[in-house]
């Protein structure tokens, strides 16, 4: 949980959501902040290179073998093709369901941590 801007956020570890190895903290470790179905969360993660702003017509579908055996994809949205701002590179970004990123009872549990400290102001 987190103080930001007096407001109680409760974060969860994106290493840990996906299964991968818990890893130290570094100077480079970001905390992604988002909202969904009315509740603030963090998203702790590696690292973040930039924020940039993605056009419907750079996002396309993923791919068919990312999908699962009953033929669904819980996290992934869609895959977007980005250009350096020279358009010399071209690099690929996963992009990831917010809401789907946790279970509604994960959500609601995160939700009523965020509003049992109340206003932390």
């Amino acid at each position: 949980i987190i103080n930001l801007r007096s407001q109680i956020i409760p974060v969860m570890d994106m290493r840990l959501r996906f299964g991968k190895q818990e890893a130290a903290f570094t100077e480079r470790t970001c905390i992604i902040i988002t909202h969904v179905q009315d509740c603030d969360f963090g998203l702790i993660v590696d690292e973040v290179d930039e924020v940039v702003d993605i056009l419907p017509e750079q996002v396309s579908q993923p791919p068919k073998m990312a999908l699962d055996s009953a033929g669904t994809n819980d996290y992934l949205a869609g895959i977007a093709k980005l250009k350096s701002i020279d358009n010399q590179k071209e690099r690929i970004v996963l992009l990831l369901h917010a809401s789907k990123i946790l279970r509604e009872d994960e959500l609601a549990c995160l939700s009523q941590a965020g509003k049992g400290f109340g206003n932390a102001g």
